[in-house]
């Protein structure tokens, strides 16, 4: 499980990070790129995602960001797993807020 939640946290950084930056963070790990992820850092990933452009991101919109990673203990797994956690007013979509939860409890899972 520890494959899959570092790349689904390496899938949205590089959506994020510029070039280089994915492969300099694999180098310094990502707990130090994850750690005090400010909200205007996830609202950057949050534009790519937000396929609809709602300003919001649903579960529909970060699947297609793996398709391929639908096996047990993959990134869609993983996902109904922190969903719920991450979407505090329950509306079903992440603000940057929500979306920045949701990638602190997937590093937080890959810990484990």
């Amino acid at each position: 499980m520890a494959r899959v939640a570092m790349r689904a946290i390496f899938l949205i950084l590089a959506l994020m990070l510029p070039g280089d930056a994915v492969a300099e963070a694999a180098d310094e790990g990502v707990d130090q790129v994850q750690e005090g992820m400010s909200e205007d850092e996830a609202a950057t990933i949050l534009e790519d995602l937000d396929l609809n452009k709602d300003g919001k991101v649903d579960k529909e919109e970060l699947l297609k960001t793996d398709e391929d990673d639908a096996g047990e203990g993959g990134f869609a797994e993983m996902l109904e797993k922190h969903f719920p956690a991450a979407d505090a007013d329950g509306d079903g979509a992440l603000d940057s807020k929500e979306l920045a939860t949701l990638i602190d409890l997937f590093s937080k899972d890959e810990e484990l």
